[in-house]
């Protein structure tokens, strides 16, 4: 009980300024991408609530009635999220490998 190892390693990561930009341009991306997504028609929109612990690949899927475009576009949403955060992450690693030297 009462043990902040968990808050002791990660608060140096949520308090980065450096990771601030990525973590407002993936999501904002991924919101556009399938705002966009569903005002083209080329993915159907939710139709179904599902329980708040299924993953998040699955309930675009599930959600959708069934819908295998919509595991694309949540696997396009991820790999671009990915490539927004790794020059972040990158240059955060090279700055600690520097300061460890």
């Amino acid at each position: 009980m009462n043990n902040n190892q968990i808050l002791n390693f990660g608060l140096p990561f949520f308090l980065n300024p450096l990771l601030l930009i990525p973590a407002i341009l993936a999501p904002l991306s991924g919101i556009l991408l399938s705002g966009l997504a569903l005002k083209l028609n080329l993915i159907n929109p939710a139709v179904y609530q599902l329980p708040k612990n299924t993953p998040n690949i699955f309930t675009a899927f599930l959600s959708s009635n069934g819908d295998w475009r919509t595991i694309l576009l949540v696997l396009l949403i991820l790999g671009i999220s990915v490539l927004i955060y790794l020059p972040f992450v990158n240059r955060l690693l090279k700055g600690a490998k520097n300061e460890n030297n």
